[in-house]
């Protein structure tokens, strides 16, 4: 199992991670409301491989993370995350796709929302996204289209 700054020196060092890989990044600078605290590790992959590529490291290692879209309508605590942020703000568009209980699913990428019991309602817009670890890891699939 890789800790997070092991996690952080695999992305920067694997030609698979194209994409900001950035570690104790304060997420006020990521948010509308500037507040909030330090990410253990912040990475801002540019496209689907890249981000399909640290989905796949963090779920492997177990490491707790959270899936940030624009910032908006999005509060982080002062104290920070301990664990990855991965920022899709260099993608335009984000499907988590799963069939199975606790799967997430996003349409049109306009709201995630979880199938099978994980939650009736939707979870987020694409602009603050939170997959909880165990629904993320039920994702079988993630299809992303690169921002432009």
């Amino acid at each position: 199992m890789y800790t997070i700054r092991e996690i952080a020196e695999k992305c920067n060092a694997d030609s698979q991670f194209k994409g900001n890989v950035l570690c104790d990044e304060p997420l006020f600078a990521h948010t509308t409301m500037h507040v909030g605290g330090s990410a253990a590790l912040f990475l801002e992959p540019m496209d689907e491989a890249s981000l399909v590529y640290a989905l796949r490291l963090v779920q492997k290692n177990a490491v707790p993370f959270f899936v940030l879209g624009g910032g908006s309508n999005v509060i982080i605590s002062d104290s920070g995350f301990d664990g990855v942020v991965l920022s899709t703000r260099k993608l335009n568009a984000v499907a988590l796709v799963e069939h199975g209980a606790g799967s997430v699913v996003a349409k049109d990428a306009s709201a995630l929302t979880a199938a099978a019991g994980a939650c009736e309602a939707p979870l987020a817009t694409t602009d603050e996204v939170h997959c909880a670890t165990a629904a993320a890891t039920a994702c079988a699939a993630v299809s992303v289209a690169a921002g432009t």
